[in-house]
């Protein structure tokens, strides 16, 4: 199995040197071989000037993007899933949260989309954590809503627990 580097949005609104280097991983791929993920984490207080356009560009340039609906349509303008797709065209896997309706994710396969569960709360959250556990939890057989094993990135898979650390907030 390949590895792969989560980078949040959080991090590339901090200070130069955190953009930097979210840059050098999404970019230059300083983690050869290693399947980028981006999570778009959209943080109102942190987003200065430019950052719609930031966050955008390095999720045009990631493996794989998580994002909510509703932070999409804040940053881009974007009042649809479908309408977040047609923004990021080039990412190979596209999972986009929509609040209490949907997970939907985009692949080359195509549309899946995955009904919102009713879950406790522990903390409300922008967009894509909401999405890996909507996704972890809502996906047959326990298998992620991912379909990444099953050819739109070859060589990868994503194991369950992947959705299930991610979801939590944690990076082991």
């Amino acid at each position: 199995m390949r590895s792969c580097s989560l980078v949040s949005g959080i991090t590339s609104l901090l200070p130069a040197s955190a953009a930097a280097l979210c840059r050098r991983i999404v970019d230059d791929r300083v983690f050869r071989g290693a399947t980028v993920t981006f999570d778009v984490n959209l943080r109102p207080a942190l987003a200065g000037t430019g950052a719609a356009d930031d966050l955008l560009a390095l999720a045009r340039c990631s493996d794989v993007v998580f994002v909510g609906r509703d932070e999409a349509e804040t940053l881009w303008g974007t009042p649809t899933a479908d309408a977040v797709r047609a923004l990021l065209p080039e990412p190979p896997v596209l999972v986009v949260k929509d609040a209490a309706a949907e997970a939907g994710e985009f692949s080359r396969d195509g549309r899946v989309a995955v009904p919102a569960t009713t879950a406790e709360t522990a903390e409300p959250t922008w967009g894509s954590r909401g999405a890996a556990a909507s996704a972890r939890r809502s996906a047959p057989s326990g298998r992620p809503l991912c379909r990444a094993d099953a050819g739109s990135l070859p060589g990868i898979r994503f194991p369950p627990r992947c959705f299930c650390r991610y979801a939590v907030g944690t990076n082991s």
